[in-house]
């Protein structure tokens, strides 16, 4: 089978549903639209290429559809992946939803993260239900639209069907995340009195704050705080409105299971207040969260498959003498969210609370469907790296007997909620013809 030009040949569609702004708005959410209009336009329109191609298809209460050439109830394999995707910034070379090709690479909003793995594993489906007309049991894409905030949708799929045998999702790296770290989100609501009257950073919880902005009570530190970005070399800048100093901040955002990563302008811009103006809120948030390994607050663990605890601080608004924050937390199974939070709170000036809490998944690395997909990666590539623990929160989290597989390769950047994100077009070839035959020998099983 030429992969490439398969690739190639469905190459428009796939720049069709990379265009559509798949982001959640609360504004457009209705009974039809739980996730906002964008978001259903991208069901919609996954909905409409499975019926024009033949396949069986079927929505779960307009969060989740399914599609798949079979139907069997008691043997299904499902293959979750997700239509929407993260807010993006003003800071692309390009507009994010007008997939572009340079240097043999797409550009675009969803491209990894993961529009593009989706729709190879509909290739494939398309292909092996040629080759494979009445097999013994339904391999069933599962499609779903708020895998970025809550997974609710997901929880409601997962508990309205039959358990499948198996399931895997095209959203993580190769060779195979056999499992993946606890996630947590923790949330500050608290009253806030000292120096800042205006705060707003971030993007969401569990994206590396690309941005940050901060307004005074006065102007009574401009010149100081000036100086301090300019002797120090920091990607921020200062000025005055309305007798208020201004100060604006700029990172590096990464997905929040590798803030190590990335460039946090929340914590940039906390520590431009905490060196030049005395503020022990913002000096605690700054101490607290400034190391994103947990030090400073007695958090440093370490777990299987060289693993290890990580927090974020997403989110920060300070308005009106009111501080809302929310903070991502990725731990290994050596340490519980409950001994996490409290030790976090001895540390803390604020009260923090523990809103989100998803336990750490391992797989079975002699399982017969993990070994299957690790076996088929194998032959095609030659890479005999051992499978990883994923610091990501992917569908995983809901199936359970689940393991991500690719897109990503190891030793390349991960690109998930990253400005200018793309795919190369090889790595797309290549993965097609993994997920092709993963799916086969899956089948065949």
């Amino acid at each position: 089978m030429d992969y490439k030009q398969l690739f190639i040949n469905n190459l428009d569609i796939i720049k069709d549903l990379l265009a559509i702004k798949s982001i959640y708005d609360e504004n457009s959410v209705s009974e039809t639209a739980p996730y906002g209009k964008s978001v259903k336009d991208a069901l919609l329109f996954m909905k409409e290429l499975a019926i024009k191609d033949g396949f069986i298809v079927k929505e779960y209460d307009n969060k989740v559809l399914t599609i798949s050439y079979v139907t069997n109830e008691d043997k299904h394999i499902d293959i979750a992946s997700h239509l929407d995707v993260v807010s993006v910034d003003d800071k692309w070379n390009n507009d994010p939803f007008e997939p572009t090709i340079i240097d043999n690479k797409i550009y675009g909003r969803g491209t990894s993260d993961m529009k593009i793995p989706l729709m190879l594993t509909y290739i494939a489906l398309k292909q092996l239900r040629d080759k494979y007309p009445n097999p013994n049991k339904e391999l069933r894409l599962v499609l779903g639209t708020d895998e970025e905030r809550t997974m609710e949708d997901m929880h409601y799929y997962y508990n309205h069907v039959s358990k499948p045998l198996f399931a895997f999702t095209p959203d993580g790296s190769f060779p195979m995340g056999i499992g993946e770290l606890g996630a947590l989100m923790w949330t500050i609501d608290e009253s806030y009195c000292g120096i800042i009257d205006k705060l707003e950073g971030g993007i969401q919880c569990n994206v590396v704050a690309p941005n940050c902005y901060i307004r005074l009570t006065n102007n009574l530190y401009t010149n100081k705080i000036k100086d301090y970005i300019f002797n120090n070399k920091i990607d921020a800048k200062v000025y005055e409105q309305e007798n208020k100093t201004i100060i604006e901040t700029n990172g590096k955002a990464v997905h929040s299971s590798l803030c190590y990563l990335g460039d946090n302008a929340i914590i940039k811009a906390l520590k431009i207040i905490k060196d030049n103006v005395d503020d022990k809120y913002v000096e605690n948030l700054y101490h607290l969260f400034s190391n994103c390994y947990g030090d400073n607050f007695d958090c440093k663990v370490a777990g299987e498959y060289n693993t290890f605890f990580t927090v974020n601080l997403g989110r920060l608004t300070i308005s009106e003498n009111k501080i809302t924050a929310q903070i991502d937390g990725r731990y290994p199974n050596t340490i519980t969210s409950e001994e996490l939070i409290k030790r976090i709170n001895n540390k803390s000036l604020f009260n923090i609370n523990l809103v989100y809490d998803d336990k750490p998944t391992l797989c079975n690395k002699d399982d017969k469907y993990v070994q299957c997909l690790l076996g088929t990666y194998r032959n095609i590539t030659n890479d005999y790296s051992d499978p990883l623990v994923s610091g990501s929160v992917t569908y995983s989290k809901v199936f359970k007997h689940c393991v991500s597989f690719g897109p990503n390769k190891l030793g390349k950047p991960h690109l998930a909620h990253q400005v200018n994100e793309y795919m190369e077009i090889d790595d797309c070839v290549e993965a097609l013809e993994i997920y092709y035959k993963a799916m086969e020998r899956l089948l065949e099983e």
